[in-house]
């Protein structure tokens, strides 16, 4: 790769979608035939199953349902999985899952797809007991998942092969019904007994088994033996519950409630599913009796305002621009897709239009014409001030060339359009710390605390402010909390540690602080233990 390709390393970092031959700017749009012609570029390996249930876990062919068998929660509830033993499953899902697959870590993307998510479920009859996750997964499948707890995984494939914010939703709202009807949970038997890390490699191995059969079951068979009883079973019934669950919440939340058919069809008449399908259509295969049935629901709803789908069309791109395997392929897909949109002149798509100059912009940037792309974006910047997506990228490009101060200027007016943002204040906090003002740094995150939700990013950049100002002892309190944030208790147990002996060593030794940490300290190695 020459150096011009080598300028927007935010860009560059590849990830599994690069993997994808000849991947192109183009997006899925339908030919005579409703299908999606990039799909087959990327292979048919990454048509994974999505279509009759995109469901929990993804579907398992019949040979490994008969193989892999699952275990159930110890539990004095009557047969009957407490919401408190579910939240703590999906937790230890989400360890393991960790440790095997790649969750994309970046403010426009975690944003944008956990206020999607958060929308639709805002109108679950389980918005109340269950505080959903929404992530998406750096892999280039077309697939999704639950997971007890309401952790729901959407995979960068799946955002690429929608044609709209209105697909997109319909998938999550359609997993957000396997979780509000407690599928998953009713499918596990209670005729055994298991832990919760064994439990939740299980499932994970399920979900890899959906993709790789011989991996999954290598994964289920590590973490279960011959005894464990019980298997998923994800019947007809429950998937047709969750379409109908799911095409009321797109329609609550201002979508198409047509959008979920349209999609899935859309994925089903593909011809090259008819060359190869996927496991999960043997096991889970959408017939025209469920099409209509969910037509026909849809049809005897009202939608409500649609929100504004820049966010979506900017994080579409975003994606198909970091993970382009060759970036000088990328023009020619531009203009393709911009001659599509000139195309349906009659349709509302400025968004559309707006995510083709983010695209070009940020094409520009991969190939090293870093001014270029600056001055484009900065142009969407003023007319979409409140779109993470671009300011996040132009900062990013300012900050490459040198250009600090007008970053920092860039963020600060970014934290006041968005003053709920903790990715617009990380970055804003970020370039002050790069510019040596760390007590300014500081002094955002704090203010963001009072009134909003701190992450692992931000407690991580509040842990480097307070190390350059010389407070080794908040600097360790608050790396411990990012740490634990990220799951990562030894660590955050291990900064505590050296957190006390600090304060015990030190000048100006406060009872007060060393009774926190001793506190805090007690309550990790309580949930340390308990995981045990």
């Amino acid at each position: 790769m020459n150096a011009g390709l080598e300028a927007a390393p935010s860009l560059l970092r590849r990830s599994p979608l690069a993997r994808c031959p000849k991947d192109r700017f183009r997006r899925g749009r339908r030919d005579d035939r409703g299908s999606i012609p990039w799909i087959g570029r990327c292979g048919k390996a990454m048509i994974a199953s999505i279509c009759g249930g995109i469901c929990l876990l993804g579907g398992l062919t019949d040979r490994a349902s008969a193989q892999v068998l699952l275990p159930d929660i110890d539990s004095d509830s009557g047969g009957i999985i407490t919401v408190d033993e579910e939240r703590r499953l999906g937790e230890a899902f989400m360890r393991s899952l960790r440790t095997r697959m790649t969750i994309i870590d970046e403010p426009p993307i975690d944003e944008y797809i956990e206020g999607l998510g958060n929308a639709l479920a805002a109108n679950s009859d389980r918005s109340r007991d269950i505080d959903f996750t929404f992530f998406v997964v750096d892999d280039g499948e077309i697939n999704a998942f639950a997971a007890p707890g309401g952790y729901i995984g959407i995979y960068a494939g799946l955002i690429l092969a929608t044609r709209s914010e209105g697909e997109l939703a319909s998938v999550i709202a359609h997993e957000i019904a396997h979780v509000s009807q407690r599928h998953i949970l009713q499918s596990l038997e209670r005729s055994s007994r298991a832990n919760l890390p064994t439990m939740a490699g299980i499932l994970v191995g399920l979900l890899l088994g959906s993709q790789n059969l011989e991996i999954g079951q290598a994964a289920v068979a590590g973490v279960i033996g011959s005894a464990m009883q019980g298997r998923i079973d994800f019947t007809r019934e429950k998937e047709a519950e969750a379409d109908r669950i799911g095409i009321r919440l797109l329609a609550k939340a201002g979508f198409d409630p047509l959008e979920m058919a349209n999609f899935f069809e859309i994925l089903q008449r593909d011809s090259r599913f008819r060359q190869r399908p996927p496991s999960f259509l043997s096991t889970h295969p959408i017939t025209g009796a469920r099409l209509a049935e969910a037509r026909g629901i849809a049809r005897g709803l009202q939608k409500g305002e649609p929100p504004d789908p820049i966010d979506y069309h900017a994080v579409r791109t975003w994606l198909r621009v970091r993970n382009a395997q060759d970036p000088r392929s990328l023009p020619q897909g531009i203009e393709e897709e911009a001659a599509d949109i000139d195309d349906r002149a009659g349709d509302d798509n400025e968004a559309e239009r707006a995510a083709i100059r983010y695209g070009r912009g940020l094409t520009s940037m991969r190939l090293g014409r870093e001014d270029e792309g600056r001055e484009a974006i900065a142009r969407l910047v003023e007319k979409y001030p409140r779109t993470l997506a671009f300011r996040s990228s132009l900062g990013e490009s300012l900050l490459r060339s040198g250009k600090n101060a007008q970053a920092i200027e860039l963020y600060a007016a970014g934290a006041d359009r968005l003053p709920g943002s903790p990715g617009m204040i990380g970055h804003f906090a970020k370039a002050l710390i790069d510019d040596g003002q760390a007590q300014r740094a500081l002094d955002k995150i704090d203010g963001f605390a009072r009134r909003g939700r701190v992450d692992a990013r931000l407690q991580r950049l509040r842990a480097q402010a307070l190390q350059m100002l010389g407070r080794e002892v908040d600097s360790r309190m608050a790396l411990a909390e990012s740490y634990a944030l990220s799951d990562r208790l030894a660590d955050a147990i291990g900064q505590l540690v050296l957190a006390s002996n600090a304060e015990k060593n030190g000048s100006r030794r406060s009872r007060y602080r060393l009774s926190r940490i001793d506190e805090r300290l007690a309550e990790l190695r309580a949930e340390q233990d308990r995981r045990r």
